[in-house]
């Protein structure tokens, strides 16, 4: 039924490289940039990498002050990394059409609304509130799953530079959110976790539409269909949304 009414983007992975990497090392969050000339951390580690979800701010006064050997580096210059230029052109022209965009993250019960990098809130975070508080109850009615929501900024410290703040303030999209998911017992979900994570997220994608659509059809009343957003950044958790 939904994709009879919007058209879905779902971008699997934004950051193939550090995955990559992750898959065959130790869990990292940056790609794998290299910098020349060479920046040493210290006598054994060489700097690699820049923070993808930090390097979408939006001016020097959101920039983190930090080096190239921080988790959170985030560039020397907002989106001055190919993965997320080549994202940030493909969202800008769709700006018109989108209603939602999903930043679907793992490891954690959790659903943020911008902003990270202040403490102000969306300009329309109470509808924000108020949809996601539904897509709770929903949740929690249909999976006896529960998890916690509200501004990023209430939940993390300076997280300047990511994707949703982004969306939300450049493009002004109406419904943003960033949805952390993760398995009952381990780091990495196991086959046996997909299902039902799929089930979860299908039924916050279907009350998230169902709500949105209600309050919002009419900026999109000379459209026929409206273009959701779903970018999956992180693939630690195989979701195949179940339409």
């Amino acid at each position: 039924m939904l994709i009879k009414h919007h058209d879905f983007y779902i971008l699997p992975m934004l950051n193939p490289d550090g995955h990559d990497y992750s898959m065959k090392e130790l869990v990292w969050s940056r790609n794998r940039r290299i910098y020349f000339p060479k920046k040493k951390c210290n006598e054994n580690i060489t700097a690699i990498g820049i923070n993808l979800d930090r390097n979408w701010y939006f001016s020097k006064e959101t920039l983190i002050k930090n080096e190239e050997c921080d988790s959170v580096f985030s560039g020397y210059k907002s989106l001055s990394e190919e993965e997320n230029m080549r994202l940030a052109i493909f969202l800008n022209r769709k700006a018109l059409d989108i209603l939602a965009f999903i930043n679907l993250r793992s490891f954690d019960d959790l659903v943020t609304i911008p902003y990270g990098y202040t403490t102000d809130q969306a300009n329309n975070y109470p509808i924000l509130m108020e949809i996601i508080t539904s897509v709770y109850e929903k949740v929690k009615e249909e999976h006896n799953k529960t998890f916690f929501y509200g501004a990023t900024s209430s939940y993390f410290y300076n997280y300047t530079g990511n994707v949703a703040d982004w969306v939300k303030k450049k493009l002004n999209t109406p419904i943003v959110y960033t949805i952390y998911m993760k398995n009952i017992d381990y780091l990495y979900a196991s086959p046996e976790d997909i299902q039902p994570m799929t089930d979860q997220f299908s039924t916050m994608i279907k009350e998230i539409l169902l709500l949105g659509n209600s309050i919002y059809s009419p900026l999109f009343s000379n459209q026929s269909r409206h273009c959701l957003q779903v970018i999956v950044i992180l693939v630690n958790i195989m979701c195949t949304i179940t339409l």
